[in-house]
C-alpha cells in the first residue's frame, strides 16, 4: 500500500521539482565568478579539508558557482556506471526550497532529489531512498537534509549559511551547518558555506585560516546595488483603542495609517504600481498586533498557561499564543474584562497588509507568513503568482526577505526595524544587520533599478549605515570588537543550562544547587574554573510554558 502511495504522489514531486526532459545549458560565468569558481574547485582539488566560505553580496550569482562546482566534482565521471557522487544542499527556509530546486532541476534533470516538511512522509521516504540507492545524485533540503542516508557524499553547499532556521531548539538540539561540517569530516567531503552576510563566528573562522575565505564583490547583472533610504516611522502612537468600558460588544478596527506606514512609504508603493512594478513589505513579527495593553492597570493580556502576552489575529478578531497556542476570541476578553481600555501595540504582517489593501485599494497584496503558510499550496503557489506578476505587493516575515529572485521587484519596505534592534540578545546587531541587507537585496536584481525604503528612528545607528551602504566589512569589524570586549562568542564559548519542570519551587532549588556546585568546583579545582564565570540562575525572558 505505501509503495502504492509512493506511485501516486509521483506527479506531486514532479510538479515541486518542474522537471524538464533536456538539461538546461550552463550559464557562462562572469569574469568574478570564474575566479571564485576556480579558487574553490583548485582549494578542494588540493585535497584541503578546510570549508569555504563564500561571500557574495546578494546578486553576485552564488548559485551559478555551486551548479558549476557539483557538475564538475559530482558528474565529472558519468560515463561511469558506478559512479555515485552525491551532493548535498541545504537551504535554510522550505519558502526557499522550490525556488532552489527549480534551478537545479533544470540543470540537471531526473537527479534532484527533495526533501522538506510541506511533503507527507511517503514522499520524502521515497526522495531519501533514491538517494540513498544512488538513483539520484543531488538531495535539496532544510537543516533535517544533513542527516540523509547518501551513498556517496563528496559535497556539501550550506546557502545563507548565517541563517538562525538551520538551529533547531526543541527535542533534538543540533546546528545544521555545524552538523554539516561535521558529516563532512565523516565522509571526507568538501563544504562550501555562502552568504551575502556572514554569521560572525563563520567570518571569524575565516580570518583566523579555520575556512577558506572566497568573495563575490560584483552582482552578475551590469546594474548597481539598490538604493537605499532611511524614512522617520510614523506615528509615535503608542497603540490604537479597541475597547473601553462604553464599547464592551464592539470593537473598534480602524486606526489611522500612518500610525504604522509613513505617507512616504505609502507614495513609493503608490508610484511602483503606477509603473507596473512590484514590491516586498517585511514587517518583524506575524499577526495583527503584538499584544493587546490595559491601560486601566497596566497589564497586557495574557496567555493563562503561559508567561506570555498573547498576539492579536485576524483584525483583532482573536488572541493567541505562539507557545502552547492557545486561543480565545476578543468578544471573550472583552467579557472577562469589563472595566479595561485595552490598546493594540505593535504591529504584525497582519496589520501591514489590512492597512495597505486599505490604502492602495487597487493594488492585488498577498500575505506569506508561518501563519498563512498553514493552507495547503498556499505558499508555492503565492510564489508562483508573484513571480508571473500577478501580484503587486507581497507583505510577510522574514521568510520573504532572503534568497527570492524576483525580476519585477523594484521596491523593499522594512517596516518596524528598531524592534530588531533593541531585542536583549548579544547578536541583535547582526540579525539586523543580515535582515537589512538581505531584504535589500531582493529589489533591483535585473534591469529596473531598485530602491529600499527602511523606517527607523535610529538613523545614526552604524548597523543601519553599515546595511544601507552595504559595508559587511565595516560592520564586522566593529561588532567583532565589541563581541572581544565583552567576551562573547567566538571569542569564547556560552553555555546555556536550562531547567524546566511543573514545579516552581523544585526549580528554584536545583538552580540554587547548581549555583553552590559550581562555587565548590572553583575553591576545589582552581586550574580549570579560574577562567570560568558563572552567571544566574536567572528566570528566562518566557518563565513558564
Amino acid at each position: 500500500q505505501n509503495r502504492e502511495t509512493i506511485t501516486s504522489n509521483k506527479q506531486h514531486l514532479q510538479n515541486i521539482t518542474s522537471q524538464s526532459k533536456e538539461p538546461e545549458h550552463d550559464l557562462t560565468l562572469t569574469s568574478h565568478q570564474q575566479i571564485a569558481y576556480d579558487t574553490i574547485y583548485q582549494h578542494f582539488s588540493n585535497e584541503e579539508n578546510r570549508p569555504v566560505l563564500l561571500h557574495g553580496i546578494t546578486g553576485s550569482g552564488k548559485t551559478e558557482i555551486y551548479l558549476h562546482l557539483i557538475k564538475k566534482i559530482i558528474f565529472k565521471t558519468t560515463t561511469s556506471i558506478n559512479n555515485h557522487s552525491q551532493a548535498l544542499v541545504m537551504v535554510p527556509e522550505i519558502a526557499l526550497t522550490p525556488q532552489m530546486t527549480k534551478a537545479f532541476e533544470r540543470r540537471f534533470p531526473g537527479k534532484v532529489a527533495v526533501v522538506h516538511s510541506a511533503m507527507n512522509e511517503q514522499e520524502r521516504w521515497q526522495e531519501l531512498l533514491n538517494i540513498h540507492s544512488g538513483q539520484k545524485q543531488i538531495l535539496i533540503g532544510p537543516r533535517s537534509a544533513v542527516f540523509a542516508p547518501f551513498k556517496k557524499l563528496k559535497l556539501i553547499v550550506v546557502d545563507e549559511e548565517h541563517d538562525n532556521s538551520y538551529k533547531q531548539q526543541n527535542k533534538f538540539f543540533y546546528h545544521g551547518r555545524d552538523a554539516a561540517i561535521v558529516r563532512a569530516n565523516i565522509e571526507g567531503s568538501s563544504v562550501i558555506l555562502g552568504s551575502a552576510t556572514p554569521s560572525l563566528e563563520s567570518f571569524w573562522n575565516a580570518q583566523t585560516k579555520k575556512y577558506h575565505l572566497v568573495e563575490l564583490n560584483k552582482r552578475i547583472s551590469p546594474y548597481p546595488l539598490p538604493s537605499v533610504l532611511l524614512t522617520q516611522c510614523a506615528n509615535k502612537t503608542r497603540g490604537e483603542l479597541v475597547a473601553n468600558q462604553s464599547t464592551t460588544t464592539q470593537i473598534k478596527q480602524q486606526a489611522p495609517l500612518d500610525l504604522l506606514i509613513s505617507s512616504e512609504i505609502l507614495d513609493a508603493l503608490k508610484d511602483n504600481i503606477q509603473r507596473k512594478e512590484q514590491a516586498i513589505v517585511v514587517v518583524n513579527r506575524r499577526g495583527y498586533a503584538h499584544y493587546l495593553f490595559d491601560t486601566a492597570n497596566k497589564k497586557t493580556i495574557e496567555c493563562p498557561n503561559c508567561n506570555i502576552s498573547l498576539t492579536l489575529h485576524q483584525a483583532m478578531s482573536y488572541l493567541k499564543c505562539h507557545y502552547c497556542l492557545f486561543e480565545t476570541t476578543m468578544e471573550t476578553v472583552l467579557k472577562t474584562h469589563p472595566q479595561a481600555k485595552l490598546i493594540a501595540v505593535g504591529s504584525g504582517s497582519q496589520k501591514a497588509e489590512s492597512h495597505l489593501k486599505q490604502a492602495l485599494p487597487q493594488a492585488t497584496i498577498v500575505r506569506l507568513d508561518s501563519d498563512a503558510t498553514t493552507k495547503k499550496n498556499h505558499l508555492q503557489d503565492s510564489l508562483q503568482k508573484f513571480a508571473a506578476g500577478d501580484i503587486d505587493i507581497l507583505v510577510g516575515t522574514q521568510m520573504i526577505a532572503k534568497g527570492h529572485d524576483f525580476p519585477k521587484v523594484t521596491l523593499v519596505i522594512l517596516l518596524e526595524v528598531d524592534h530588531l534592534l533593541n531585542i536583549a540578545d548579544f547578536r541583535a546587531g547582526e540579525k539586523t544587520f543580515q535582515l537589512l541587507v538581505q531584504a535589500s537585496g531582493r529589489a533591483g536584481r535585473d534591469q529596473l533599478p531598485g530602491r529600499v525604503l527602511i523606517q527607523t528612528s535610529n538613523k545614526e545607528h552604524f548597523i543601519i549605515t553599515s546595511a544601507i551602504q552595504h559595508h559587511y566589512h565595516s560592520f564586522a569589524e566593529k561588532e567583532l570588537s565589541f563581541r572581544k570586549v565583552h567576551q562573547y562568542p567566538p571569542f569564547n564559548r556560552m553555555i546555556q543550562v536550562e531547567l524546566s519542570s511543573t514545579n516552581k519551587s523544585k526549580i528554584d532549588y536545583e538552580g540554587d544547587h547548581i549555583r553552590r556546585w559550581f562555587d565548590r568546583l572553583r575553591k576545589t579545582s582552581p586550574s580549570l574554573f579560574s577562567t570560568v564565570k558563572v552567571l544566574g540562575p536567572f528566570a528566562p525572558s518566557v518563565e513558564k510554558l
